[in-house]
């Protein structure tokens, strides 16, 4: 099978550290970016440069050793959160490393669809030394056998690591399950949490206790403790900070990123996550919005919530974005914080036919009847009779009939449900909604998210990609052709990107698209080699194609009645001049000059004089037909009312037609009919001439507009 392969390019995205000295750092990047290289002033991951990987795609397994990635740590004894993501890649492809030496796979990643020996994403940590020897010869890709029809990207990201962090390279956030305080209500110490979680089981305590022991020392508190409510878990996300961002409950956007949480959360269950139906701030209300907020329109209430940006930091839970607005959107669960602060993801409905009128009258009591979507599906994006699902927004509900209804905003006790939790008591991802005091349930904690437009400090982050070969099928003519015009099969590339035609040998043949049949129209000029190529210039997914050329013999010649393009030039003189003939597509021609009606049929009886000349030589005049032979350097000049000039184009002034201007007293036409002949000596016959190599052409005299025209062509004296 033939081999193909793909090249890597980078397309870096930097984020550097702080440094004390700004006009240094700028310098510094700016100088690297020129260079195209990372800076060496901080933390920073090297990706290969264009062309350095190819990767082979002629079988199933194929594997190719990718070289030329890297880490520079800030101090060579740091221990490095690194994490390496395939993306784009076809179904089946996948990286490995085979030497992990004193590398340490992130939770979530020593089992299952991602592990070192096969992934498509992948966190560890180690030292830069260590990191850098599993990027010698042990990182490979490995294919399943079949080219992209899209370029896959390589992305390496790498930072300081911090215990219990993880890195989701699609949105460039960090995430952590943050715990309680000792003290309810205490603020954060070194932006640490003092490791409290609510379980009264003695088991399952102790199973979360040892699977976190790594990252941190657990304690369990007995559930329905109140240091584990929702209102604590969010004061402490919004007062917690990581490298120069703020923290808030997490919003989970997409299936991805769901995944990723529940991949990576060490087991964690009933953790608080982010989003409700309360207040904008998150807390638990029935009651509207002050500024009226609509309830059936309103699918972002950035505005209704009057959300403003807070410092980071701080002990009073300051965090991206706080509200002023009272009142709660009972029934449409929104964000609260972070980037997506005001977005409704979900919205429950008692009928498709409800009003914001209905609504009102309906959420004042709603927290003491509850409500759940019946048969149908939570989750889904299709049926709208009980819910929607705004700008068809990610959820992930716990829903399965008959055995798990959510949201349900129990009223059992009669205080409703405003608050979501992920995992819910089973470590699949699913989300319920609960009351922020909810009691005899076991929270372990609550999701941190950090991350919004402005860039952390001390990430470094590159994505490389994957550009691919191409090849071009450029066959199946015929070895020769005596036709003028020629419908032939056009080439293609592997890639499906449009492939160019063009004539490597003009005086023989040209070359142009053949809209009848979607083909290439080749039309042969003269006796010779034909050659066409076929080239494809490569696009942001592929490389450069190798150029095909397909060559064939012309033996086209004048018997084949065919002739060679004529186009008429306006020397634009002050006298009455026809305009000068550049004729293209043969050496040797016979110039038929008749006069004619405006139909182009030839007169019997012509009363019109003109001259022919083909560089200005002694004139000779005559009546009749006459014939000029010769190199257009010694031909002579002749005055007749027909004449026949053969030629050889060796010369770029042309053949020159003057009009006698005694004669000229009214419009006249004259026909011109050029057929290809051997040598400026052959003799050639006008019968030769064909109607796509024949002219005619109005002439007016110095009284009517001065205006010559030939076909749709208005060409002035």
């Amino acid at each position: 099978m033939q081999q193909r392969r793909i090249s890597i390019f980078q397309n870096k995205v930097v984020k550097k550290p702080a440094i004390s000295i700004i006009a240094l750092g700028l310098f510094l990047s700016l100088f690297a970016t020129i260079l195209g290289v990372q800076s060496a002033v901080g933390l920073s991951v090297t990706v290969p440069a264009n062309g350095t990987n190819t990767i082979d795609y002629s079988s199933n397994g194929a594997e190719t050793v990718l070289t030329g990635y890297s880490v520079t740590p800030d101090n060579s004894g740091d221990t490095l959160l690194v994490t390496i993501t395939l993306e784009n890649a076809p179904t089946g492809d996948r990286l490995k490393v085979t030497t992990t030496t004193s590398l340490t796979e992130s939770y979530g990643y020593t089992s299952g669809s991602n592990t070192f020996t096969s992934f498509t994403r992948i966190s560890f940590t180690g030292t830069a030394a260590n990191i850098n020897a599993a990027f010698g010869s042990s990182f490979k890709y490995r294919s399943a056998g079949v080219a992209p029809t899209s370029a896959p990207r390589v992305k390496l990201s790498a930072t300081l690591n911090t215990p219990g962090l993880a890195y989701f390279s699609a949105t460039d956030h960090f995430y952590k399950v943050g715990h309680f305080m000792a003290t309810n209500g205490a603020a954060l110490v070194n932006n640490a949490d003092d490791g409290r979680f609510c379980q009264s089981t003695a088991a399952s305590a102790t199973a979360y206790i040892n699977s976190y022991s790594s990252i941190q020392n657990l304690t369990a508190l007995p559930t329905g403790n109140v240091r584990c409510t929702f209102s604590e878990a969010n004061r402490l996300a919004r007062s917690s900070t990581l490298k120069g961002r703020p923290g808030y409950l997490v919003n989970i956007t997409s299936q991805e990123e769901n995944d990723f949480l529940k991949d990576n959360l060490n087991g964690a269950l009933n953790v608080w996550m982010g989003g409700s139906d309360g207040t904008c701030n998150g807390e638990a209300s029935n009651t509207q919005l002050a500024n009226s907020f609509n309830y059936m329109s309103d699918d972002d209430l950035s505005t209704r919530c009057s959300y403003s940006r807070n410092n980071v930091g701080g002990t009073t839970g300051q965090g991206n974005y706080t509200s002023s607005q009272s009142g709660g959107t009972e029934g449409a669960f929104h964000w609260f914080d972070g980037p997506e602060a005001g977005q409704v993801f979900w919205r429950y409905y008692n009928s498709p036919s409800w009003t914001h009128s209905d609504w009102s009258t309906w959420a004042t009591s709603i927290e003491n009847t509850g409500y759940n979507t019946g048969t149908e599906d939570a989750n889904s994006l299709s049926l709208t009779t009980k819910h929607t699902r705004p700008n068809s927004r990610y959820v992930n509900w716990c829903w399965t009939l008959n055995v798990c209804l959510e949201p349900n905003n129990s009223s059992n006790p009669a205080q409703g449900e405003d608050n979501i939790v992920f995992n819910w008591n089973t470590a699949d991802g699913k989300w319920n909604d609960l009351r922020g005091t909810q009691t005899g349930i076991a929270f372990y904690g609550y999701i941190i998210e950090y991350g919004d437009s402005t860039a952390f400090t001390g990430v470094s982050s590159s994505t490389t990609t994957l550009r691919m070969n191409q090849t071009i099928t450029f066959s199946g003519w015929a070895a020769s052709s005596s036709s003028e015009v020629n419908s032939l099969t056009r080439g293609t590339s592997s890639s499906g990107l449009t492939v160019t035609h063009t004539s490597q040998t003009t005086t023989i043949c040209g070359v142009s698209s053949d809209p009848s049949s979607g083909n290439i129209q080749v039309t042969l000029f003269n006796p010779g080699t034909c050659t066409i190529r076929a080239s494809q210039g490569g696009n942001d997914n592929y490389l450069a194609a190798t150029s095909v050329d397909q060559s064939f013999t012309s033996t086209f010649s004048s018997s084949s009645n065919t002739s060679p393009t004529v186009a008429l030039v306006d020397p634009r003189v002050s006298f009455v001049l026809l305009p000068q003939l550049a004729i293209s597509g043969a050496t040797n021609v016979l110039a038929c000059l008749d006069e004619s009606d405006v139909s182009g049929n030839i007169l019997s009886n012509p009363v019109l004089n003109f001259d022919v000349s083909t560089k200005g030589s002694t004139e000779t005049s005559g009546s009749g037909s006459a014939t000029i032979t010769g190199d257009r350097s010694t031909a002579l000049r002749i005055s007749h009312t027909r004449a026949n000039v053969e030629s050889t184009l060796n010369s770029s002034t042309g053949v020159s037609v003057y009009v006698t201007s005694g004669t000229l007293n009214q419009v006249r036409y004259l026909r011109l009919r050029i057929v290809p002949i051997a040598t400026s000596s052959t003799t050639g016959s006008c019968a030769d001439a064909v109607s796509s190599a024949s002219s005619t052409i109005e002439i007016r005299p110095l009284g009517l507009t001065n205006t010559l025209r030939k076909g749709t062509i208005q060409l002035k004296n």
